[in-house]
């Protein structure tokens, strides 16, 4: 978050070895198209710059907090890391059409489930189950959602994302990348409010959810 910091400040907290992995296999990436392979994180980091280099540490590290022991929450944080992957790279195809960050529909995308961590913490803690637990399940995840990324720090645009199952596109005053990730869910309830806001039919949706660079972008995140 320091704009003072340098490339040399960044690669030197950037030595978890799981994150450098990603680092390098995102900067190799088809879809960054570079021509030269990248070898360190120093040039990775210069090559992706700052934001995607966050956005890539999101990613990371969300995905190390989606396990569980138990083998019940497990299966659930499993099926809703699947489903971060299949949102995050349709909003990230999808920001290609309106001149909006990749990255930071990735980080939408992939944040947009985060309340059910502290959920899910919770049924583990007192040792309940699902059933046990009588809360409006979509609504609750939205709301605990919005209130752990503001706790750390996130910015607002990123934020609204964690209603965008519920909500439908805005697109007012322009498109956001809540409305991204509202429309990325076409794919789970084939809802065609979803696509109109964004004046996107269902063929050039559906095109842009089979092509190579949606498929390289789920790879990425796995």
């Amino acid at each position: 978050q320091d704009p003072d910091s340098s490339v040399n400040d960044l690669t030197s907290v950037l030595n978890i070895p799981s994150i450098t992995v990603r680092l390098l296999q995102v900067a190799n990436s088809p879809a960054l198209r570079v021509r030269r392979h990248v070898s360190t994180v120093s040039d990775a980091v210069q090559l992706l710059g700052r934001n995607m280099v966050k956005n890539v540490v999101v990613c990371v590290t969300i995905r190390d907090l989606f396990s569980c022991p138990d083998v019940a929450l497990a299966k659930r944080l499993s099926d809703s890391w699947e489903h971060g992957i299949q949102i995050a790279s349709m909003a990230a195809v999808l920001s290609r059409l309106y001149h909006l960050d990749v990255g930071e529909a990735l980080s939408a995308g992939i944040l947009h489930d985060v309340g059910l961590l502290p959920i899910i913490s919770h049924i583990e803690r007192n040792r309940s189950s699902f059933v046990d637990v009588d809360i409006p399940w979509a609504e609750a995840q939205q709301e605990i959602g919005e209130k752990v990324l503001n706790e750390w720090g996130f910015p607002p645009e990123l934020v609204a994302a964690t209603h965008s199952s519920l909500r439908m596109p805005v697109c007012l005053p322009g498109t956001s990348y809540a409305d991204l990730v509202s429309a990325a869910h076409y794919l789970t309830d084939s809802n065609p409010e979803r696509l109109l806001a964004l004046g996107i039919t269902e063929a050039e949706f559906l095109h842009l959810a089979n092509s190579d660079e949606r498929l390289t972008f789920m790879s990425d995140i796995r």
